[in-house]
């Protein structure tokens, strides 16, 4: 498909996807607005619940290599028979006068930033903060997802994540208090005081910069588990319920019958339609049980990471929760961020339940795509048969197919790496002789029986992998190595660090970007460089 091509169907009302096909850290360097990343090593993980229907028109591109036309070799295999290879790839884009975005997650961000200068949302800086605790004036609410919570957050901070924030808007607004949403950066922040403001709180602010304005004003985080956590009290939510059916009403939010719901679900397990339906409830809230064929993505995530999880911008969207509050936000919002097809179901766990139907426990994710027809074209060693392997050709060379995240972590002592992603390209200069023995490794086993399968596909004549993984091997109590190759110049090409984990001028950096995102434009390709 040309570049010219693509920013026709980009513009047209249908249902596409667009995926770049190189590590997420490339990507954020630049990629075309409107893609998902989609490394190539995630794609038999992650394309079912991307694109259902194996109809859809799908584009591919990298930046003008070999990967793009791998990825379109694997998602054809896989069924995906639409599936086109942007045509010289990312400079051809350029070329032709495209524009890209910088960073991850651009259109949420962007939208951030709209609703904060169009809505003129309050915000307090950390020492106006700071301020008000002194003064016993504040309920500090942090509105990210429990693990956010534990790992830092601005102390004595209530944990309410996402859109929970909405089920306590009353009771917050009855302690007179100042209430300040705080994330990490700034776009959840906003719009959990937004929320707040629109359910009629009346002083509802965002923490600036969020507990990156903290760290830069010079005071220290708390981590560690949950100690103050904000439970939504009756009459709150019973107010909520009302307030958010009139705003859903107001901005033309469609509610769905459970029963459609579940049709809807029907209808995309069998791939006959495209569609997300996410539960927006808290996580561990839908790792105790949920509908089965629903993905668990709570509403401030499915906000701030749109993009990663909606591929198909047209597709039709169905949130859920129990009771229809966060529902009803998490909708309202996608309409404000600009998904038109997108519906809310207030009673769609309780209807369930009733209909003498099972919940499903814990993270509900299919197997990836292809990986029964994998481990039938590559051969598994338990580690007790790895070892003997090991010790009886000391010629086989240890390859861990790894991010450089999981490689530093842990892996066999002597692994060369090499990312999957990456494996065709470079596994002839790792492994030249492919009559060599072969051992291929990562954390847990599903990327290595991949990446064995493939290098069967190669003619490498004797290849095996790790059974279990490199966890196996550790669980074990043997040897295990950690750090990256000191020749590789790679090192975080594949993934993107968040940006309190830069350092001061890295949030210092990021900060000033995400403040300096120019509007959003629409998705045909006619977008200025952001």
């Amino acid at each position: 498909m040309s570049p010219d091509m693509l920013r026709v169907l980009m513009a047209s009302p249908g249902e596409w996807a667009l995926f770049d096909v190189r590590e997420a850290g490339e990507a954020e360097t630049g990629h075309i607005l409107g893609a998902t990343f989609l490394p190539r090593r995630q794609i038999e993980l992650r394309i079912e619940e991307l694109v259902a229907d194996r109809r859809t028109q799908i584009i591919v591109y990298d930046d003008g290599g070999d990967r793009a036309a791998l990825a379109a070799k694997t998602l054809r295999e896989l069924g995906y028979g639409r599936t086109d290879i942007l045509y010289g790839g990312l400079p051809a884009w350029l070329d032709m006068g495209g524009k890209v975005a910088k960073g991850s997650n651009v259109p949420s961000k962007q939208f951030g930033e709209e609703v904060f200068v169009d809505r003129q949302v309050p915000q307090v800086t950390a020492d106006e903060l700071a301020d008000l605790v002194d003064q016993d004036d504040v309920v500090i609410c942090d509105i990210r997802l429990r693990s956010e919570h534990e790992t830092a957050r601005v102390p004595n901070a209530h944990y309410i994540g996402n859109f929970d924030i909405a089920l306590a808007a009353k009771q917050l607004a009855d302690t007179g208090k100042a209430i300040v949403c705080h994330c990490a950066g700034r776009t959840r922040s906003i719009l959990g005081a937004q929320t707040l403001v629109d359910l009629g709180v009346e002083r509802a602010y965002a923490l600036k910069d969020g507990t990156m304005g903290w760290v830069l004003s010079g005071r220290e985080l708390e981590k560690g588990p949950v100690r103050h956590k904000l439970e939504p009290e009756a009459d709150s939510v019973a107010a909520a319920m009302a307030s958010v059916e009139n705003l859903a009403r107001e901005n033309g939010v469609q509610w769905r019958k459970a029963e459609e719901l579940f049709i809807e679900l029907d209808k995309r397990s069998q791939g006959l339609q495209n569609g997300y339906f996410f539960d927006v409830r808290q996580l561990e809230d839908y790792e105790a049980g949920h509908i089965p064929g629903t993905q668990a993505l709570p509403g401030g995530q499915a906000i701030l990471r749109a993009d990663d999880f909606i591929a198909i911008r047209n597709a039709l969207i169905i949130v859920i929760d129990e009771g229809g509050v966060c529902a009803g936000m998490t909708a309202l919002w996608l309409r404000r961020l600009g998904y038109r097809n997108v519906y809310a179901c207030r009673d769609a766990i309780e209807t369930w339940r009733a209909s003498g139907r099972d919940l499903e426990i814990g993270r509900g994710r299919a197997l990836p795509v292809g990986l029964e027809a994998a481990k039938a074209a590559a051969s598994g060693l338990t580690v007790a048969q790895a070892r003997e392997f090991l010790a009886e050709h000391s010629e086989t060379t240890v390859v861990n197919v790894d991010n450089s995240k999981s490689f530093a972590a842990r892996h066999l002592p002597g692994s060369v790496w090499v990312q999957r992603g990456w494996l065709e390209d470079r596994i002839s200069v790792l492994v030249p002789d492919k009559s060599k023995p072969v051992l291929v490794t990562s954390g847990s086993e599903l990327q290595s029986i991949f990446a064995a399968a493939t290098l069967n596909q190669l003619g490498y004549e004797k290849v095996h992998y790790l059974s279990g993984g490199v966890a196996a091997w550790h669980d074990a109590g043997l040897d295990i190595e950690d750090g990256l190759p000191k020749e590789s110049d790679r090192e975080t090409s594949d993934l993107v660090l968040p940006p309190y984990a830069r350092g001061k001028e890295g949030m210092k950096r990021y900060l000033s970007w995400e403040k300096d995102l120019q509007p959003r434009t629409n998705q045909s390709g006619h977008s200025q460089e952001v």
